[in-house]
């Protein structure tokens, strides 16, 4: 039985007080989160139903603190922008997917969500090209993303890019550098070089080279490299690590070199 079959049902439920209203919002919203199928986010279809259900939502910004930019798809991307001003103050989880032929979204996405960073909670950046390294990587490096827990970033393979690299760069990059002191879980797939934000604090870390889903690597040189010396570097960096994976990364062990000067204190699980 639907509410409208009940007389006088829209109306105790128009009686609702505004945060009871809220309430019932945010468990929609969190019971909603991560089901494709849907066709309007949740907090469309509340805001849809009456005035003040509408009034109740927008004066909400709890609810509109999950924040998806696909680059492919323009209504999506729209609802993203005007997602970010009607989350206030509030912490955001934001998510970016991006296909080789979106450059210029992507870039719009990264501008758009930058000087936020000071409100990041999550952010993860999906399926990039190797050849919008710098459109993602270069706005993060010397930014400040206080409340950030969680960083993910997947980048796939992108061949035309390889065919002009004769070799890996073994240098490692650096971003966050403004500070990301509750950063505590970090996943970084798919670069041809590391490229890492601050490791102090983590208790996961997942780094990978060439990206499982790509159609074929182009002479392995997609695999990031690493020396036991960077290897130890990342290890005495991250003291806090319980959880560790290690995955498609081309390790040089020199003539005579010996690894058992390589300590991890506190991890429990290696993959």
């Amino acid at each position: 039985m639907k509410c409208r079959d009940v007389p006088g049902s829209m109306s105790h439920i128009q009686s609702l007080p505004n945060e009871l209203l809220v309430g019932i919002f945010e468990s929609g919203v969190s019971m909603c989160t991560g089901h494709p199928e849907l066709r309007l986010p949740f907090q469309h279809l509340v805001s849809s139903v009456s005035r003040k259900w509408r009034a109740v939502a927008l004066s909400s910004p709890c609810l509109w603190t999950t924040i998806v930019f696909d680059c492919l798809w323009s209504p999506q991307f729209k609802c993203a922008s005007l997602w970010i001003e009607r989350s206030g103050a509030c912490l955001l989880d934001i998510t970016i997917f991006i296909n080789p032929i979106s450059s210029d979204s992507a870039k719009s996405a990264m501008d758009r969500v930058i000087p936020h960073t000071h409100r990041w909670r999550q952010f993860r950046v999906v399926t990039f090209p190797q050849s919008m390294f710098e459109t993602i990587v270069a706005p993060l490096r010397t930014a400040a993303a206080p409340h950030l827990r969680r960083f993910d970033m997947t980048v796939h393979t992108d061949e035309n890019y390889f065919e002009t690299i004769r070799a890996p760069p073994t240098l490692r990059d650096h971003f966050l550098t403004g500070n990301a002191a509750s950063l505590t879980s970090a996943r970084i797939l798919g670069l041809y070089h590391m490229c890492t934000p601050p490791l102090t604090g983590l208790t996961f870390l997942q780094l990978g080279g060439s990206f499982g889903h790509c159609l074929r690597p182009v002479n392995n040189i997609v695999n990031a490299r690493f020396t036991i010396e960077s290897l130890r570097d990342f290890l005495t960096e991250s003291p806090t690590l319980t959880h560790l994976v290690l995955q498609r990364l081309d390790i040089s062990f020199p003539l005579n070199t010996s690894v058992f000067g390589i300590q991890i204190p506190s991890v429990d699980r290696v993959s």
